[in-house]
Order: structure tokens, then sequence, then C-alpha cells
């Protein structure tokens, strides 16, 4: 908290420059009843210059650098003055991964979604409630999918989690599909079942050909991938890479040898292993999707990794 000295005491034309170099948030805190820019007080982000001046009654602002706050945990924003607008990315969790008996392969799971968001700030409320979506959990039971993600909030913006990781009794399970903005990725399961990312889905044709590039997650069937824009990218079996997105997140595929799903923005899909020799992949924060097992392998299957918000002033 930085606290003032009365205004009267300090006088009109008093001023001073505040610059918050560090990752915690600072109050600003007038003297008793006293206000700054009409306010008892409020927070002052990471990253963010003031000019402080004084009319002998009262404190003003003007914001020189605007602030920069990464939210890893459910919480509550404060609206700062002095900004237009407020813009940044929201991603869901990752699905968590699952379990193969050996030496078959396990699939992974999917990518959160990440939906990126610009509100007015005359959209906000003076707090606003942050809700982090956790990552999905894994699986060590056999023909269970692993959890799927949990979906983010922030205002009237959703990002949701990736599908959970399968594996079964052959090398033809599917990862899991990623999250989109408006709905979660499907759980990984046989091959022969579509995986579709986050909806609005659309299904591609069996061949794989058809990828979609509109806001809709992709589907698969027999193992085929799906891209998409918005929504998450199928999960695919060991036989093909996941499918990828640029806001929705990557689909888990079911073979290390081949490529997990990835997105510009949103989680990469997790990582499944056919075999016995190796431990399942840690999935990376945000919306990493988790990494699946043989049961031969060493360790566990890994969950998926948390969501985030990343938000920011624009003048």
């Amino acid at each position: 908290t930085q606290t003032f000295t009365a205004a009267a005491t300090l006088g009109p034309n008093w001023f001073c420059y505040l610059h918050n170099g560090g990752t915690g948030d600072i109050t600003l805190d007038p003297n008793g009843s006293e206000q700054i820019d009409g306010l008892t007080s409020y927070v002052m982000y990471p990253g963010e210059t003031r000019l402080v001046t004084c009319d002998g009654t009262g404190f003003y602002t003007i914001v020189l650098t605007g602030y920069y706050r990464t939210f890893t945990a459910t919480g509550t924003w404060v609206k700062p003055p002095g900004y237009a607008a407020h813009s940044g990315y929201l991603w869901g969790g990752g699905g968590g991964g699952g379990k193969a008996p050996a030496p078959y392969s396990a699939s992974g799971g999917g990518g959160g979604a990440c939906s990126p968001f610009l509100y007015p700030s005359t959209a906000l409320n003076a707090t606003e409630s942050v809700v982090i979506g956790g990552g999905g959990a894994y699986s060590n039971v056999v023909g269970t999918p692993g959890g799927t993600g949990g979906t983010s909030q922030f205002k009237n913006t959703f990002a949701d989690g990736g599908g959970g990781g399968f594996g079964q009794s052959s090398d033809h399970a599917n990862g899991g599909g990623g999250g989109g903005a408006l709905g979660a990725g499907s759980a990984g399961n046989i091959y022969s079942v579509a995986i579709v990312g986050g909806s609005p889905s659309i299904i591609t044709n069996s061949t794989g050909t058809v990828d979609n590039t509109g806001f809709g997650g992709a589907g698969s069937f027999s193992g085929y991938s799906g891209n998409a824009y918005f929504g998450g990218g199928a999960g695919v079996s060991f036989y093909n890479s996941g499918g990828k997105s640029v806001f929705g997140g990557g689909g888990g595929t079911g073979r290390h040898t081949q490529n997990i799903g990835t997105s510009v923005y949103g989680g990469a899909g997790g990582l499944g292993y056919a075999g016995g020799s190796t431990s399942a992949t840690a999935p990376t924060a945000p919306g990493g999707g988790g990494g699946s097992i043989s049961e031969g392998g060493t360790g566990m299957p890994t969950s998926g990794a948390r969501g985030e918000l990343q938000i920011w002033g624009v003048l």
C-alpha cells in the first residue's frame, strides 16, 4: 500500500511520479477520507506509471505507461481508472492424460482454448470475478479417459478446457479434442469414434482432407486430424499428428513418434506413448494437455495444465 500525506499539507501543485516496477499489486490510499481520481483507493498493477498531482484537497493522476497483470488462480480484478479499455487473453485448462495396458499406446489430453477479449472500461464493473479453470485430472484406469480441463471466465468471455486422453487394449485410441472458445473438447475414445474439438463443432470427412478454417472445432474419424481457427483441434490416434488450431487448444495424439496438436495461442495437446520404456510428458501452462502412458512405462500419466488470464490496460 502506498499512503499519502494529507492533500492540504502537500498543497496545490505538488506532484510526483509513481511506477510499479515489481510483480505485485500496489494499493494507492490517500489520507483519511481524501480521494484519488474520485476513489478512496484503487489498485496499481505491475508495469503501470502514473503522474500524481494534488490540488490541495485531493489527488488526480495521468497514466503514462499501462499495466500488465497475470492471474494463475481464481481471484478478483479491480478496475483501475484512466484507461479507455482493457484487453487480454484467457486460457482454459488442459485435459488430463490416460493409461493403456502394455504395450499399447494411450492418447494425450487436448489443450485448453485461448479466448482474446477487449472491453471498453465503461463495460466493466469496479470489480470483476476471475475464474481460472484447473487442469483435468489424469486417469490411471485403462479404458477411462482423463478429466476434461476446467473452464475459465472473465466477464462474458469463456475459455473451455481440452478433453481427456484415453487408453485401451489396442493401438487405436484417439487423443482428447482441444478446447474451444465456446465449448470443451471431447474426451479421447476408440479411433472409430469422431473426436471433436470445442464447439461450435464441425466433423470432417473420413479421409481427413477437410479442415475447418472457420470458428468451429474440427472433428476426426479413424485417426485423421482436423484443424480449426477458434475451435479446438481434433484428437487423433498414434497414426497421425494431433489437430491444430489458432485460438482453440491443440488435439492430443497417441504416440510419441507423431506430433502433438499445436495452437498459436491455445494450449498444446498432450503426448501419448506406446510401449513401456518412457514416462508421461508433463504439460506446459497455460492450458497444455496432460501426457499419457502405457502400463509398462515408468511413472504415472500427468494431469492437464491450469488455465490463465493475462490482462492489460489500453490508453
